[in-house]
């Protein structure tokens, strides 16, 4: 993972203005790079025989050891540090409810580091306890030795948490992928109308092409990138918002008017997740007319009351519109945040120390430059 327990306190691209929305902005929890060179080549694929089940400690409802014939699998893998696999807890919850006695849902908890293996065993234990019914189906943890982060996770090629398996009554793998996208999947699934191969080979068609659109936004190839989301086609909710963001990103800098139409549409609507992610993209963007900055403040402020995860990014929109003051001000009230949530983590895991604290004295010192600018 990257940086696990500092993604779970903040987030490198934070919008959305709900937790939930934000995450699927904000992104999953990736492996370090040392990790994914590690990683063995793909030999889980969809279609194949689902690997074995095992688990360490069982945390919550009736143990399994294996899949049986006729009945339906989710496998939701989840780490306590992972803001995205929290947000999508309720969701889970919900479709195992819908899906009662049709579909069983396991949650895997992987990726969760601690000297003690007993205490992160209690530890997690307490973590799932406390979710209560926002988590409300079967719940285990990995091995001491990860075999089904290896098994699972890393034999399927899967990047990041949270990551879900679908494995049907044949104990095929017929599906992999986010927890937020598996609503259709299901529904096909227990109708007996799901697709597994053409599903699989839509998803890696979308894959490819949101690469290829990231890749050109990085570059500032901003046409090129207008032209590929052209060609990509969501197929959920969230997919649709990615899509949506990366089309403003572009006619940001091709089309100012039409990006100037989207923005206000967007914001027009209550706890529009668009208007979000379009004002976390201007917020992040440097040199745009100030205008922008002043559209986007309104739509982050709104978001911040709500998680204050986006207080950072607020700050950075307020200095940009020229407000030093305020951005200082919304900068102070992220670190009275971090430093809660900075406390919490070192409880449990204080092989973090060094770099919650360097990321603590970095935002401190972003507060006294704001201040400073203001001061002038």
């Amino acid at each position: 993972m990257e940086e696990p327990l500092t993604s779970f306190v903040q987030s490198s691209r934070p919008a959305l203005l709900t937790l939930a929305a934000f995450m699927a902005c904000a992104g999953p929890v990736p492996l370090k790079a040392a990790d994914a060179r590690k990683a063995p080549a793909v030999t889980l694929k969809v279609g194949d025989p689902a690997p074995p089940f095992v688990h360490g400690a069982w945390l919550k409802g009736a143990p399994l050891t294996s899949f049986a014939k006729g009945q339906i699998y989710v496998l939701e893998f989840w780490g306590t540090h992972c803001g995205a696999c929290v947000a999508a807890m309720p969701h889970v919850t919900e479709l195992a409810k819908t899906y009662a006695g049709k579909v069983t849902f396991i949650g895997v908890n992987v990726l969760e580091s601690a000297k003690n293996p007993a205490l992160t065993d209690r530890r997690v234990a307490a973590f799932v306890k406390a979710k209560g019914g926002t988590m409300d189906y079967l719940v285990c943890r990995d091995t001491a030795g990860g075999a089904m982060w290896k098994t699972w996770m890393q034999a399927s090629g899967m990047p990041a948490i949270p990551a879900t398996f679908v494995v049907d009554g044949n104990g095929r793998l017929v599906w992999k992928g986010h927890p937020t996208a598996l609503d259709p999947v299901l529904e096909q699934l227990v109708a007996g109308q799901f697709d597994a191969a053409a599903t699989e080979t839509a998803a890696r068609t979308n894959e490819e092409i949101q690469r290829a659109i990231t890749g050109a936004l990085k570059a500032k190839e901003w046409q090129k990138a207008l032209d590929l989301v052209a060609t990509y086609h969501p197929a959920e909710k969230d997919e649709q918002t990615f899509a949506n963001s990366y089309r403003f990103q572009a006619l940001l800098h091709l089309d100012p008017k039409a990006a100037e139409e989207m923005f206000d549409r967007a914001a027009a609507i209550e706890d529009s997740e668009d208007a979000g992610c379009f004002a976390n993209a201007i917020a992040y963007e440097d040199g745009l007319p100030v205008k922008w900055y002043v559209r986007a403040v309104p739509v982050l402020e709104k978001a911040a009351r709500e998680e204050k995860g986006l207080l950072g990014v607020l700050s950075q929109a307020q200095l940009k519109a020229g407000d030093p003051g305020s951005a200082a001000k919304s900068k102070a009230l992220e670190i009275e945040d971090f430093k809660g949530k900075m406390n919490f983590i070192l409880e449990n895991h204080p092989e973090q120390g060094a770099v919650l604290k360097q990321h603590l004295q970095k935002l401190e010192e972003e507060r006294k430059a704001y201040l400073a600018a203001a001061s002038h």
